[in-house]
């Protein structure tokens, strides 16, 4: 472990809670404390930190405002589309367009899905397409090391 991540003889934890993405009814100021307060109530039922809340040193959160506003993600939805019904699990839509030749798709609400790995995976994966499909022009050449996906 990293001995920087806590003050000596503590510990760090990490949580992540599933938020609904931006609306406009929804007001992060106004809203955190109460989900704030949901979320340690939880911990202290679920997993047995009953005095948590006590013990917190430094605390630091990204609600979904703070995630649209600081990294661009659309409503602060970090998992892209919605993962049920049409668009779920593995039907996320297609690296590369069926419909027009040129648009390439990549990042968490295009296939293969969310998360970090999966998003690099969607990076390359459109890329590849690109190659392929012979859009990429002689002296974007050396651009083709990021058309294969790593073995």
């Amino acid at each position: 472990t990293d001995p920087t991540v806590a003050p000596a003889g503590g510990e760090a934890l990490y949580v992540l809670v599933h938020t609904p993405y931006l609306r406009p009814h929804h007001d992060w100021q106004q809203l955190f404390p109460a989900y704030r307060q949901t979320i340690l109530q939880k911990l202290a039922r679920t997993a047995g930190l009953t005095a948590l809340h006590e013990r917190i040193v430094y605390e630091h959160a990204l609600t979904p405002l703070d995630i649209h506003q600081r990294y661009g993600v659309l409503d602060g939805a970090i998992y892209g589309l919605s993962s049920r019904g049409r668009w779920g699990g593995a039907f996320k839509p297609n690296n590369r367009s069926p419909d027009v030749r040129g648009p390439y798709l990549a990042g968490g609400a295009a296939h293969p899905g969310p998360g970090m790995p999966m998003v690099l995976m969607s990076g390359w994966i459109a890329a590849a397409a690109l190659d392929s499909d012979g859009l990429v022009r002689p002296q974007q050449q050396e651009a083709r090391l990021w058309t294969s996906l790593p073995s």
